[in-house]
């Protein structure tokens, strides 16, 4: 269905997957394998990459990092690198809920609950 796509709309194709999978499955497929330019691996963000991340994420939202009950940016970025082991796609799905939560909440305030319940949230999915 790939090599369909990709010959009858003449377009770019991304597999995305871990190195050896996307080896192996190539392997297979010698038709679509010759059409192949190029297998990177990609890597999970490190703690002080999602540090870094998370003030550009919630920026838009104005919080509020001194307030005694809430969380800090470092209590923020532990539980985030936590929850989703740096990867970036789950990173970006769990503080969506955790956006979504404040939201809700009318709050500018960070708290281990909130994260709770997006962590719950983002377990759903």
């Amino acid at each position: 269905m790939v090599q369909s796509i990709y010959d009858r709309y003449q377009i770019g194709v991304v597999l995305l997957g871990s190195e050896v999978l996307v080896e192996k499955h190539l392997k297979r497929l010698e038709h679509l394998r010759v059409r192949v330019g190029d297998v990177r691996p990609f890597f999970v963000l490190s703690k002080s990459e999602v540090s870094e991340m998370i003030p550009h994420l919630l920026s838009p939202l104005k919080l509020d990092w001194e307030a005694p009950e809430g969380l800090t940016r470092e209590q923020l970025t532990e539980d985030v690198y936590s929850a989703t082991n740096g990867n970036l796609s789950l990173m970006r799905h769990f503080l969506t809920q955790v956006v979504v939560h404040l939201e809700k909440q009318n709050s500018i305030v960070m708290t281990s609950q909130m994260l709770q319940h997006a962590y719950a949230r983002l377990r759903m999915q």
